[in-house]
């Protein structure tokens, strides 16, 4: 009824606020970041701010207009809830894992991994072999071309 649909567009607003607030942040913090390197943050995070604010906007439009909200975690099962729990979680860790292990090694590690739990169809070793090409494309990219360093670790 309409005391849920409140609750949507509280939630919905303060979702959008929070895009926001995140994205201005690292917006502010990117002013630290290597002059040569700033433009690419400022770029996604000016583009995040504003993709939120048309989502606040479009959400307090509809509310004005007591247009229904589309609510796709009323439609999800519990499965693909999990899945998504699961992959936040295992995004996490890639990050933290990153600077200890090494990003090409923490790279192949989680590509593998997650295309396979996400889909056992391919053979095991086509996981291994596209997360090794991906590296190896990633390396000559960043290292070598465009000289950017990434994080080193303990392997590679």
């Amino acid at each position: 009824g309409w005391g849920r649909r409140k609750i949507l567009y509280k939630l919905e607003k303060r979702a959008a606020l929070f895009w926001i607030i995140i994205f201005a942040v690292f917006f502010i913090l990117t002013g630290n970041a290597n002059e040569k390197c700033r433009m690419y943050p400022y770029f996604v995070c000016a583009t995040g701010i504003i993709l939120a604010a048309f989502q606040l906007v479009n959400i307090c439009y509809k509310e004005r207009k007591n247009i229904k909200l589309d609510s796709p975690m009323n439609e999800m099962s519990k499965e693909q809830k999990k899945m998504i729990l699961v992959s936040l979680v295992s995004v996490f860790a890639y990050i933290l894992c990153i600077r200890y292990i090494g990003y090409f090694s923490t790279t192949f590690i989680f590509v593998s991994a997650f295309s396979y739990w996400q889909s056992k169809e391919n053979k095991k070793y086509q996981y291994l072999a596209v997360s090794a090409v991906m590296a190896v494309v990633i390396f000559f990219a960043f290292k070598v071309f465009l000289r950017v360093p990434l994080p080193g670790g303990i392997l590679f």
